[in-house]
């Protein structure tokens, strides 16, 4: 199965450089990877991908278009099986097999998203944590119960190619990736969650509700 993993920029590459150089070190031979950025290609967004500009491909309109319409025409152009969304503001685990298991768990799910954990720093993270937690357990419980789940969380999921196109990618509304499960869930699409992603708050960040992933996906977590 081919893998096509795609990770939005918009303004500054956050942990891109972290991203690109673990998914490239992953040992799964069938991947590839898109780098979309929402606007212009920015100084900063540049050095993060010099050492890899001969590995990637680099999509940039040149306009603002919004992380939908962004992904919905990046995707457009792909011949793949599987989708793969990673937000940049993510840390991946340092784990070489993560896409071959991700593939795996592919073959009988349609939608497989990652869990999310926030990381303990302050008052606020901590209330974000309380909500990660009830949202995982949740997810979990329907996951076993019926492989079937009204929402996706987002930052980081994988979805196979077909439904994608079936679902006319995703809509311009506040948060795509929950009304994205919403419509995949009314078409009975499978679901499964897979490992464990820690998100921590940036409070520096002016208005942003988090920014911030730490991906842990192995087999204890699953």
């Amino acid at each position: 199965m081919k893998v096509s993993i795609l990770i939005p920029v918009y303004r500054t590459p956050k942990f891109l450089g972290d991203i690109l150089a673990k998914i490239l070190g992953n040992e799964y031979p069938d991947k590839e990877i898109i780098v979309a950025v929402d606007g212009v290609l920015t100084k900063e967004i540049e050095e993060s991908l010099n050492l890899f500009k001969d590995k990637i491909v680099l999509y940039v309109p040149n306009q603002h278009m919004g992380k939908a319409r962004l992904l919905n025409e990046a995707v457009s152009k792909l011949d793949t099986d599987i989708l793969v969304f990673f937000d940049n503001d993510i840390l991946l685990p340092d784990d070489p097999q993560f896409l071959h298991r991700l593939t795996q768990t592919m073959q009988r799910y349609d939608i497989v998203e990652m869990a999310k954990e926030v990381f303990k720093e302050s008052f606020y993270s901590t209330m974000i944590s309380y909500e990660y937690i009830g949202f995982s357990i949740v997810h979990y419980l329907f996951s076993l119960i019926s492989e079937r789940l009204p929402s996706v969380i987002g930052s980081a999921f994988a979805v196979k190619k077909e439904l994608f196109d079936q679902l006319g990618g995703f809509q311009h509304v506040v948060h795509e990736d929950v009304d994205f499960g919403a419509r995949a869930f009314r078409l009975n699409a499978r679901y499964t969650l897979l490992g464990c992603i820690t998100p921590f708050p940036d409070l520096e960040s002016t208005g942003s509700t988090f920014s911030s992933f730490f991906v842990t996906i192995s087999s204890t977590c699953r």
